[in-house]
């Protein structure tokens, strides 16, 4: 649900341990850590792995929409990090459609914390440590 940040949450850790202590529903980051193995040996999988990282950012963006104060920003850099982490790695951000959708997302941030919503081109002027 998008309206709860505790499933916000589960959406990007995972949830429900099973009796041997393993996630039983996935969260986008192991997505992204199995979708990475895959993409390692058949390049087929790369789309899940960005989706993947973007789905990340996008539930924090998400989780900060719903919560007040520090909790909110907290989110909001977290967001904006998964970003620029992933801008710093891939440059490419797998591809034009992906890298668009990172794009809006990022300026979708800036704006919610109140910077110049000027995109990836934040990370670009400083070397890809700015926003």
């Amino acid at each position: 649900s998008d309206s709860d940040p505790e499933r916000l949450e589960e959406s990007i850790a995972g949830v429900e341990l099973g009796e041997d202590n393993k996630n039983i529903v996935w969260g986008w980051s192991k997505i992204a850590a199995v979708a990475a193995n895959a993409a390692a040996r058949d390049p087929k999988y790369n789309d899940m792995f960005f989706q993947a990282w973007l789905n990340v950012a996008k539930s924090r963006f998400l989780a900060a929409n719903l919560q007040r104060g520090a909790v909110r920003i907290d989110q909001l850099t977290k967001a904006e990090s998964t970003v620029r982490a992933m801008r710093r790695q891939y440059p490419d951000l797998g591809g034009r459609e992906s890298k668009q959708a990172y794009e809006a997302l990022l300026r979708e941030i800036q704006s919610a914390l109140g910077k110049e919503p000027v995109g990836l081109a934040a990370f670009d002027q400083n070397n890809g440590t700015g926003g």
